[in-house]
């Protein structure tokens, strides 16, 4: 739709009838063109893509250039009535840059995608929603301001450190990746690994993937630094690697181990 992709999951509607009806989703919109989304509606035009997701009540957007404040703007007027939206870290950009980097890493993994609905059964009443997509695009959109413009940033992830780390994670998926298919190796939930089961490592390998898993480590640790420095907001470390942890493990291959947010491990 307009050019990207809106997904919504999670779809209820509290006391539909009651005097505040509360509509709960998880919301995706990924590359919208703009321009095509409100000339499709009567408050304005808008130009550029835009990104982000409304999931457990949190709100995630990419935005149009950095704010003086560390954040960047969502939205900047031009006309009066003016007003500048202005968010933090842009996370939706930095999943982009991380899989670009996990897939130079790893070669392409893929997504895992998400499961088919299950078969309805014949005879079985089913509740269907006719929640609208584009009535979901006109609720939000009506909240800006006419005449703005918006477009998606990114994060940096050419600088020659970030390459150098880059290259040598690269060389190094090649010894690793036979312990992640053991399951000797796992995945953290911290966005580093772990020797997750020694006795899955013959002996004599041992000191060997231990120097592997900590020099692993050192380079994620600088990478996700690098990053940080690269786009001049050594703040961001922090959120980047957050976001580089739930890459690596969205993008892991099926039957490798990785944290899950208890911390115990669970094979993929």
């Amino acid at each position: 739709m307009f050019d990207g992709r809106i997904e919504v999951a999670g779809l209820r509607l509290d006391e539909p009838f009651g005097a505040h009806p509360t509509l709960y989703a998880d919301i995706l919109l990924r590359n919208l063109d703009l321009a095509a989304a409100t000339g499709a509606f009567s408050f304005g035009s808008i130009e550029g893509r835009m990104s982000g997701e409304l999931r457990n009540g949190i709100c995630r957007t990419s935005g149009l250039e950095p704010h003086r404040s560390g954040g960047h703007y969502i939205v900047k007027g031009r006309l009066l009535p003016r007003v500048d939206v202005n968010v933090y870290f842009p996370a939706v950009a930095a999943e982009r840059a991380a899989d670009r980097i996990i897939d130079d890493v790893w070669g392409r993994q893929g997504d895992a995608q998400p499961a088919a609905p299950a078969d309805e059964t014949p005879g079985t009443p089913q509740t269907r929603s006719r929640f609208s997509p584009t009535a979901l695009v006109a609720m939000t959109l009506n909240r800006l301001v006419p005449a703005a413009q918006a477009a998606e940033p990114d994060i940096d992830i050419s600088s020659p450190a970030v390459q150098r780390i880059k290259a040598a994670m690269e060389q190094r998926h090649r010894l690793l990746v036979v312990y992640y298919d053991s399951g000797a190796v796992g995945l953290t939930g911290d966005g580093l690994v772990a020797l997750r089961d020694a006795n899955a490592v013959p002996l004599a390998e041992r000191n060997n993937v231990r120097k592997l898993v900590a020099d692993e480590n050192a380079d994620r640790a600088a990478l996700y630094r690098e990053i940080a420095l690269a786009n001049g907001r050594p703040e961001w470390e922090a959120d980047i690697r957050r976001t580089f942890a739930q890459r690596w493990i969205a993008r892991a291959q099926a039957g490798w181990y990785y944290q899950d947010a208890g911390g115990s491990w669970v094979r993929k």
